[in-house]
């Protein structure tokens, strides 16, 4: 984890020095972490692969073609940084040291974020599926784990019906951001994101703050008083 890299450091800061390459992958932490080993002689990066990692086997292939946020020190570093980088198949994009934090929370924003809305959409829809003759997926208690949430049946459907909404809606939006987003708060139609509101509410409280808070921001990026309005009541 993040906040152990210094203990690891102190830990091996004996055994380093001159002629050792030290690397940390960590996104939060930039290069000065690593001071003690460079005040020691080795040369030190700090190179973050922009991918999520799940701890499952398609892992090691998600590396292909990866790039990485990387700080540095001096141009031996960056040569050498790029040159380790390249060697996995990806790309060395440079991270100012003082705009580290700024990074990590973007990427956290955008990565870590997506996936809790993407799990929250996928629960809903599968509650809304009709399944097994006209069956709707058993109501779920506010407790259970999303991972659980539905018969497998409702929840696969539920993610093929998403999947190339939310292929869509990405690339839109890594294309020409907010001119890209689209939706019922882009229309400034209020009243079906009340409508939203309302039954989600119902369905998934927990869900409702989420979609409250990105309703709004969606509002305020492109304008529609008529939806500020309503989230404001």
């Amino acid at each position: 984890p993040d906040p152990t890299i210094s203990e690891v450091v102190e830990a091996i800061a004996p055994h380093v020095g001159a002629g050792r390459i030290v690397v940390h992958v960590a996104g939060s932490r930039g290069r000065a972490v690593l001071d003690p080993l460079a005040l020691a002689g080795a040369l030190t990066i700090a190179a973050h692969p922009a991918m999520t990692f799940a701890g499952v086997a398609e892992d090691t292939d998600r590396l292909a073609g990866c790039p990485w946020g990387v700080t540095v020190g001096d141009e031996l570093s960056r040569t050498v940084a790029e040159l380790l980088i390249s060697e996995l198949g990806g790309r060395a994009i440079p991270i100012p040291e003082n705009h580290r934090p700024l990074y990590h929370a973007a990427m956290a924003h955008g990565s870590n974020h997506l996936g809790a809305v993407v799990a929250d959409a996928v629960e809903l829809l599968a509650r809304a599926i009709t399944v097994d003759a006209g069956h709707a997926p058993a109501p779920r208690t506010e407790t259970a784990d999303a991972a659980d949430a539905g018969p497998d049946v409702a929840r696969e459907q539920a993610a093929a019906l998403l999947g190339p909404l939310l292929e869509a809606s990405l690339d839109n939006a890594l294309r020409w951001g907010p001119r890209g987003l689209t939706g019922p708060a882009v229309r400034d139609d209020a009243g079906t994101v009340g409508k939203h509101l309302d039954v989600i509410g119902a369905e998934m409280p927990r869900a409702a703050a989420p979609y409250r808070a990105l309703s709004r921001r969606i509002a305020e990026m492109r304008g529609s008083a008529e939806v500020l309005r309503r989230l404001a009541e």
